[in-house]
C-alpha cells in the first residue's frame, strides 16, 4: 500500500487553515476484498467558523473520490489552533483531542485519539519527534517535525506548521481498510 500527496496549499496566508484552504491526498489502496488496487483521493476544505463547546473553530469539509477511507469519521470535522498545537473534536469522546503539536522537540511525543469507522472504536497513535527542521515558503519560515510512529495506520512522516501531515489530515489505516 503505497499513498501519495498532492499538496495544495494558500501559502499567502500564515494564519492556521484560513477559510477556503483547501488540502487533497491521493492514495493508492488494496481493495479489501482481494488483491486489487484501486486510486482515489479524499480533499478537505475549511468552509467556516462555527463556536464548538465555547471556542471557535475551523468547520470542515470533507469528499471522497473514487475511495472510501474506513478509518475516517465521516462526521463533520472541526479544528482549532492555538500556540502550536491543533486540535480537533472528537464526537465520541465529545471533547477536543490533540492531533499537532509543533512545540515537542526530538525525543518528545504525543498522542492522537481518533475514531476509526471499520473498528468502530477509538484508536491512539504514539507520534515521536525523530528530527526537526524548517522551510521556506514565500518568505515565511515554517518549523518542520519528522515523526516516528509503529501502527498499521498512516499519518504521514512529516509534519509542517500551518500545513499538517505529509500523508493525510488525520490518520488513515495502511492496509485498505484491514486494521485490526
Amino acid at each position: 500500500l503505497a499513498f501519495f500527496l498532492i499538496p495544495t496549499y494558500c501559502f499567502a496566508q500564515v494564519e492556521w487553515a484560513p477559510v477556503g484552504a483547501k488540502w487533497w491526498y491521493e492514495q493508492t489502496y488494496v481493495s479489501p476484498v482481494g488483491s486489487s488496487y484501486d486510486i482515489g483521493y479524499y480533499n478537505m476544505e475549511v468552509i467556516g467558523d462555527t463556536i464548538v463547546l465555547g471556542r471557535t473553530c475551523r468547520e470542515l469539509s470533507w469528499e471522497e473520490n473514487g475511495q472510501y477511507c474506513y478509518t475516517c469519521d465521516h462526521r463533520p470535522y472541526y479544528v482549532y489552533s492555538d500556540s502550536g498545537r491543533v486540535y480537533y473534536f472528537n464526537h465520541d469522546d465529545e471533547a477536543f483531542t490533540l492531533l499537532y503539536d509543533m512545540n515537542k522537540g526530538i525525543g518528545e511525543s504525543w498522542e492522537v485519539n481518533f475514531f476509526n469507522e471499520y473498528m468502530n472504536d477509538d484508536v491512539t497513535l504514539t507520534m515521536t519527534v525523530i528530527d526537526t527542521m524548517s522551510i521556506w515558503v514565500n518568505g515565511v519560515r515554517l518549523r518542520q517535525q519528522k515523526v516516528d510512529y509503529h501502527s498499521q495506520f498512516s499519518f504521514g512522516d512529516v509534519i509542517t506548521e500551518g500545513l499538517g501531515s505529509t500523508e493525510a489530515f488525520f490518520p488513515n489505516c495502511q492496509n485498505g481498510g484491514g486494521c485490526e
